[in-house]
């Protein structure tokens, strides 16, 4: 058993209770895993705060005292889970509403997000929000999440302290102090939002805001609101997206405007803050407005079958309501040269170069 042991804060990772549990002992998050597991397991070069494997919990059991069922609960699968059902997850893919890590080794490119204000607010510790795509902003300090060091713009990388410097508010690269990093306001609409759908996950609890959609259970929620990101992320791209966001706000163009990646996972945080307000203000009408506003801004069935994704009661019920894409295919006509036989001399010719090879 350890020294020192630390329960996990409410809504705290893996990642996170592993990092102040080994900086508590006297040590740093690397030294510590190579000391749990002496079958040199890799803790820190995988995504460790997706799902924790079971055949690995006993080691960690022992020092820290926590069951393989508790240290579960710390990781993002139980979370994706009730999301996803009755779909299996993959380990070995990418998770809907997971923001990857684009991990080499211990070296990420994107993950874990902070709160300036939150690091400056003992204990530090990292949570789940912030690795789920619709959170866009602390509700604390109101806020957006931010993912770089401003001065090097190094991912936000706390796993990487080290023995001789375990401190959590800085930057590991350059040392940057990232309570000082510029903050930018998040609306109250959109956090209020934002933590309707951490309330249906977290707390199994269900906002009227949203139940006026015919969407009763958390996976059809989900998959509605995935839908209509994706819609909503071809704005530069389709006209009849451009008058459905001019209907929602008097800000288009240019304000909004994407990249070509059409994941709420990979793009940034002002993006994802973008296409969260806007579901907000669609959120605000019932099922009825909404479909007349989708009438009206030329919204065809297609653009929604195009996401790919599980239909939503909602989005079923939408569907029957709009057109169908008028465009069809123009039938082709392919036009080919006539051959020609060709003249005796010139076939002669074309043997004279053949038997140069014979």
């Amino acid at each position: 058993m350890l020294p020192i042991k630390f329960k996990p804060l409410e809504d705290e990772l893996l990642s996170s209770w592993l990092i102040r549990t080994a900086i508590a002992n006297k040590t740093d998050p690397l030294g510590f895993s190579g000391g749990v597991w002496e079958d040199m397991y890799r803790f820190w070069t995988r995504d460790c705060d997706r799902f924790f494997p079971q055949e690995k919990a006993a080691p960690l059991s022992k020092y820290t005292g926590l069951s393989y069922l508790e240290l579960q609960k710390l990781t993002l699968e139980p979370i994706i889970k009730t999301i996803t059902h009755p779909q299996k997850l993959n380990q070995k893919t990418a998770w809907p509403w997971v923001i990857p890590t684009g991990q080499r080794n211990r070296t990420r490119i994107n993950g874990l997000h902070f709160c300036s204000h939150c690091l400056d607010d003992p204990p530090v510790y990292y949570k789940k929000q912030w690795r789920l795509s619709w959170n866009v902003a602390c509700p604390k300090h109101g806020i957006l999440l931010q993912l770089h060091c401003p001065k090097c713009y190094t991912v936000f990388s706390p796993h990487l302290v080290t023995y001789t410097n375990t401190d959590l508010t800085k930057c590991q690269k350059c040392g940057f102090d990232l309570r000082q990093a510029p903050m930018t306001k998040a609306t109250n609409e959109v956090i209020l939002f934002q933590e309707k759908l951490n309330d249906a996950i977290f707390k199994d609890k269900m906002d009227s805001m949203i139940l006026k959609l015919p969407d009763n259970t958390i996976s059809d929620i989900f998959a509605t609101i995935h839908i209509l990101i994706f819609l909503f992320h071809r704005v530069d791209r389709c006209e009849a997206v451009q008058k459905l966001v001019k209907k929602l706000t008097s800000n288009y163009p240019p304000h909004y405007s994407f990249s070509s990646n059409q994941t709420l996972e990979s793009i940034n945080v002002t993006e994802r803050y973008l296409l969260i307000s806007l579901l907000e203000r669609l959120f605000q009408y019932d099922a009825k407005s909404i479909g007349a506003i989708f009438i009206n801004s030329g919204i065809t069935r297609q653009m929604l079958l195009e996401a790919e994704y599980k239909l939503s009661p909602f989005i079923v019920n939408l569907m029957e309501h709009l057109i169908e894409n008028g465009r069809k295919g123009v039938e082709r006509k392919k036009h080919y040269k006539a051959i020609e036989p060709r003249s005796p001399k010139e076939v002669e010719r074309l043997m004279d170069e053949i038997r140069k090879y014979l």
